[in-house]
């Protein structure tokens, strides 16, 4: 906080300068630790790709988010967000998590 504005992290680690003049006549709540949230990966597959071999991503996937309870929720959803020319699928695979900007450690010293 200075003497003319005050400056706060959005949720992407941009900082954001308001004039204390305006922060005076607002609201403002603060979270420690934000709730569990979604993130999305998104991907292509093409049309010719064997079924089988989408068996294998999907199994793939299930093994790598398993693997890491620390981070990640065990439930996570794969949707096709659009085909694209009847060639392509413009794939998303959405996880829960539990990564937080806030709870980061120092690094050694």
């Amino acid at each position: 906080m200075n003497i003319l504005n005050t400056i706060l992290l959005s949720g992407s680690n941009e900082k954001i300068y308001y004039p204390n003049s305006v922060l005076a006549t607002k609201a403002i709540s603060n979270y420690y630790r934000s709730p569990d949230q979604w993130d999305s990966i998104e991907f292509q597959i093409h049309a010719t790709t064997p079924v089988e071999q989408l068996g294998l991503l999907k199994e793939r996937m299930t093994k790598y988010i398993e693997s890491l309870p620390q981070f990640w929720y065990p439930v996570f959803r794969i949707v096709c967000k659009d085909i694209e020319d009847s060639t392509r699928m413009k794939m998303a695979l959405w996880v829960q998590h539990h990564l937080n900007y806030q709870v980061c450690t120092a690094p050694p010293a």
